[in-house]
């Protein structure tokens, strides 16, 4: 897959909310790194897996859905399909990138209203005339019925709501766990006299996409922060594309954004810090002055000399790169020409990287 081809094509792969077929795309597409090979590691960390399990499952539960797998029915996706997955997440994450850093650690993108509603849980008619559907009226899970209970504890399944509804009487069933939701699904919906029909809840609106496909040995993720209204589809977004060749490679794709009422600018980052593998400040620390910075700002970096200076935006965009070939230990940055903004700084030293922000105002 070409990089034209992905950032013409890509964005409209599978479209969040059925309300954006009315609403017309505005997009920006553009970074100063797209394409580029950075080397990398699927070597997964126990953060990434810890935070994204449910991300991984639900990506291969789409991703088998999308390619009509017969693994479809299984209620736990193939772990050959999940390891493929979590290592191309973690050679994004491993890549150190401004991009996977805005996507990981600022922004921290996660699958949060993907198809079929995967975190919601159920909606499961019940003809309230058979007994052991009072236990769950009564927001009781355990019900007596042994086909029923085996489901609900093997995965972690349990009653949050009942509702008398004048067209059918619902339990709002929660799920703790990640799992195929439509083979779990079938699992209820063919299990025992009381239940009527089974459904993904999908009162529940959460801001966050991340999609996933395979073409070849090539592995390709779309990170999507959704922001603004957020009930029923956010009204903006913004969208990193990489992809994950097989030998962990990794390439950035560009991003993209999208506005109901045109493209807004992202707000501040959320700092969820999931994963960091360089090391904390022990002796050394950088000194970072003025900030706010109109014209310049200075860099000091005590008990360590500066190597390479890299300022990236809120997009994650290279502003400013500086690779030194004298070494030392201050240097003065000239931020004259860079809009009025928020920016991040990476000075790498002789061992480690030090990050800090400035704020850019007008003079």
């Amino acid at each position: 897959m070409e990089l034209n081809n992905y950032l013409i094509s890509y964005p409209d792969f599978k479209i969040p909310y059925p309300m954006k077929r009315f609403i017309i795309f505005i997009l920006v597409l553009a970074s100063t790194k797209a394409n580029a090979q950075i080397t990398s590691s699927c070597n997964v960390p126990p953060e990434l897996a810890e935070a994204y399990h449910k991300d991984i499952v639900q990506l291969a539960t789409n991703y088998l859905d999308n390619i009509q797998s017969p693994d479809t029915i299984y209620v736990h996706p193939p772990q050959y399909v999940m390891d493929d997955i979590s290592g191309g997440l973690a050679a994004i994450l491993n890549a150190n990138t401004p991009e996977s850093d805005s996507v990981f650690n600022l922004y921290c993108v996660h699958n949060l209203n993907g198809w079929p509603y995967d975190y919601a849980g159920f909606l499961v008619q019940v003809d309230t005339s058979v007994a052991w559907t009072q236990a769950w009226q009564n927001l009781v899970t355990i019900t007596g019925n042994s086909y029923v209970d085996s489901l609900t504890s093997l995965y972690a399944l349990h009653v949050d709501n009942f509702y008398n509804w004048s067209f059918g009487n619902y339990a709002e069933l929660g799920v703790d766990s990640a799992w195929n939701i439509m083979a779990l699904m079938d699992s209820l919906r063919y299990a025992t006299p009381g239940i009527i029909s089974v459904e993904p809840n999908s009162m529940i609106g959460q801001a966050g996409t991340i999609e996933y496909e395979k073409t070849g040995n090539d592995r390709y993720y779309s990170f999507y922060f959704e922001f603004s209204d957020c009930f029923d589809g956010c009204d903006n977004y913004h969208r990193w594309g990489f992809k994950v060749d097989s030998a962990c490679n990794v390439y950035y794709l560009g991003f993209s954004d999208w506005g109901v009422f045109g493209v807004q600018p992202l707000p501040a980052p959320l700092n969820c810090n999931l994963y960091d593998k360089v090391e904390e400040l022990s002796s050394g620390q950088l000194n970072l002055y003025p900030n706010p910075a109109t014209s310049e700002v200075r860099l000091k970096m005590e008990d360590q000399n500066i190597r390479n200076i890299t300022v990236y935006d809120l997009l994650g965009k290279t502003v400013l790169e500086i690779d030194y070939a004298t070494i030392t230990n201050e240097v003065v940055l000239d931020v004259s020409n860079l809009n009025p903004a928020i920016y991040f700084v990476n000075a790498s030293g002789d061992k480690k990287i030090f990050r800090s922000s400035f704020v850019k105002i007008n003079e």
